[in-house]
């Protein structure tokens, strides 16, 4: 018959504890960090214990001669949860789901070039059935007749 000392099995208890408290530190450094750093993502990224992924979501533009519209396909979002800027030439867009999808949330982002002066009072969002609408006004210049 074969001794065995429980002492071996011991060691192997005590790594699966000192594995578990070094698992609790490393999440508890996450959560600070995220707390210091991006207090927008707090409870949705490690707050909670669930990550979220970030895609691109399926973006169509056109412009006409007064405007350009942006239609963004946005799923399992909320109203409250999309964020638009709008900074120098370019149009930020960012949402997450508040639905979980495989266990994990959904960050929507793209970033949109705008070429030509916008009209910020003139523009508006709509969002309607996971499709958002952005319509930003040209800015309007007039033109000097040459004699």
């Amino acid at each position: 018959m074969i001794e065995v000392s429980w002492r071996f099995f011991d060691l192997f208890d005590e790594i699966d504890e000192q594995t578990d408290e070094f698992i609790e530190e490393t999440l508890e450094e996450m959560r600070h960090i995220i707390k210091r750093f991006g207090p927008a993502y707090e409870n949705r990224i490690y707050g909670d214990e669930r990550v979220c992924s970030i895609h691109r979501p399926a973006t169509h533009i056109t412009e006409t001669d007064e405007s350009v519209v942006i239609t963004v396909d946005l799923p399992f979002v909320k109203p409250e949860d999309i964020r638009i800027r709008l900074r120098a030439h370019t149009l930020f867009i960012e949402a997450t789901t508040q639905k979980l999808v495989q266990g994990k949330c959904i960050i929507f982002r793209i970033t949109v070039p705008v070429a030509q002066p916008i009209e910020k009072e003139k523009s508006s969002a709509k969002f309607q059935r996971g499709v958002l609408r952005i319509e930003l006004k040209k800015e309007k210049r007039a033109e000097i007749k040459v004699e």
